[in-house]
C-alpha cells in the first residue's frame, strides 16, 4: 500500500496525508493513479502529434536548413524568445494561454529540427 501511495503521490504532484488501510481506498487510489496516467500519456501523445505537424509545415516553408550550428542555435533561440514573449503578454497584456502552447509546439520543433540535423 505504501508503494501506490508513494507512486501516486510522485506522478501526481498529490499529497495525500490521510493513511490508506481500508482495501476500498486501495482500489480507489490505483483508479485514480491509472486515470491520471491515460491522461498524462494522451496530453503526451497530442503535444508530440502537433510537434511533428509543426516540423513538417515548417520543413516544407522552409526546405534549406542552415548547416552551420550557430545559425540553428539562432532559429532555436529566437524562438525560445517567443515563448517568453508570449508568457509577458500572457501575464501583463490579456495574452493567452493558446499563444504560449503555439510557441512553446514551435520551439519544440526547432529542438527537433535541429537535433534531427546533428544525426
Amino acid at each position: 500500500m505504501k508503494e501506490l501511495k508513494a507512486k501516486f503521490q510522485k506522478q501526481t504532484g498529490s499529497n495525500i496525508a490521510t493513511d490508506f488501510t481500508n482495501s476500498s481506498y486501495e482500489k480507489w487510489l490505483e483508479t485514480e493513479l491509472i486515470q491520471y496516467q491515460k491522461k498524462e500519456n494522451y496530453y503526451k501523445r497530442e503535444f508530440l502529434k502537433e510537434v511533428a505537424n509543426e516540423l513538417h509545415s515548417a520543413e516544407k516553408k522552409h526546405p534549406k536548413y542552415p548547416k552551420c550550428d550557430f545559425k540553428k542555435l539562432a532559429i532555436l533561440s529566437e524562438e525560445a524568445g517567443e515563448v517568453a514573449k508570449a508568457v509577458l503578454h500572457y501575464h501583463y497584456e490579456n495574452g493567452s494561454l493558446e499563444d504560449i502552447k503555439t510557441e512553446l509546439t514551435q520551439t519544440a520543433a526547432m529542438c527537433m529540427r535541429m537535433y534531427n540535423s546533428l544525426l
